[in-house]
């Protein structure tokens, strides 16, 4: 994999580590995502404008599909953040995540799979697991399995699953629309899509949210939109299971910042843990 792409992704990573802990330390966490996508849509509305090109109907389809599931991946990650710790939630998302976007790639790509490629993501997913692990002993080897049967966890599955799939209709999408045009309407239609849900069921904790993190809803506004072109830059010029594994290097960075920022508990599994993705990424950069 080529390093540029690499050092790109592990940017992007730090992007997506800051703006997961600022959404985590806000007041209700999926008004908070609502108010961050209307936001995109206002901020980068003029710098659109200038990027803007006429898109086909098959771009529309997928940037409609990506929003759908950009909306549900808003609602899960906004609810597993409300009942559990960042440093449980983000690993189980992001680890499932890189194992499902594998599988849709070479189901639905027809990418194939180098050894070294092979064993840099089982490093990956393997990291993430460690980092899941209460102690480094025999006896909690399973804990992180046992885990599952929890509401936090489950939210995170579902929302590794979401990731998978927009990343696989991103993926595609780019090879249709300019990933400038793309990423603004997928944000925009997601927060359409939104709109009704938030309305109903949380309208008096909008202006609520805004007063208390209006400076941390435009920080992850710019954050978020500038770290998904990143990654919709790499899925262009690379595979998606490579690019999916590397960029999973926020992991690392999430869990030291839930680990010293929020206090969430400080363990020698999460240092072994973010060794082992970061040699899991060492390797895929010399797959081919």
């Amino acid at each position: 994999m080529d390093i540029k792409i690499i050092l790109l992704l592990v940017l992007a990573a730090v992007f997506v580590s800051t703006w997961n802990l600022l959404a985590k330390i806000s007041r209700d966490k999926q008004v908070f995502f609502y108010l961050v996508l209307v936001s995109m849509s206002v901020i980068f509305f003029i710098p659109f404008l200038f990027y803007f090109t006429p898109i086909s109907l098959t771009g529309w389809v997928y940037i409609t599909i990506s929003a759908v599931i950009e909306a549900f991946f808003h609602l899960l990650l906004g609810g597993a953040y409300e009942c559990g710790n960042i440093s449980l939630v983000y690993p189980i998302s992001r680890g499932f995540g890189i194992l499902m976007s594998s599988i849709f790639a070479i189901i639905f790509l027809g990418e194939g799979m180098t050894v070294l490629g092979a064993s840099g993501i089982i490093l990956i997913i393997l990291g993430i697991y460690i980092i899941n692990l209460r102690t480094l002993s025999l006896k909690d080897m399973y804990a992180p399995i046992a885990a599952l049967k929890e509401k936090p966890s489950r939210l995170a599955l579902l929302t590794g699953l979401t990731t998978a799939s927009y990343s696989l209709v991103d993926k595609l999408g780019v090879e249709h629309v300019n990933p400038i045009s793309y990423v603004y309407f997928v944000f925009l239609i997601c927060s359409i899509l939104l709109t009704p849900y938030i309305m109903v069921k949380k309208k008096e904790l909008v202006k609520l949210e805004w007063k208390a993190n209006k400076i941390s809803v435009v920080i992850v506004s710019i954050l978020y939109i500038v770290s998904y072109l990143m990654v919709l830059f790499a899925l262009k010029y690379s595979e998606l299971m490579y690019v999916s594994s590397v960029r999973e290097i926020s992991v690392v960075f999430t869990c030291i910042a839930g680990l010293v920022l929020l206090k969430e508990g400080w363990r020698k599994n999460k240092v072994f843990g973010a060794i082992v993705i970061f040699l899991g990424i060492v390797v895929i950069s010399f797959a081919k």
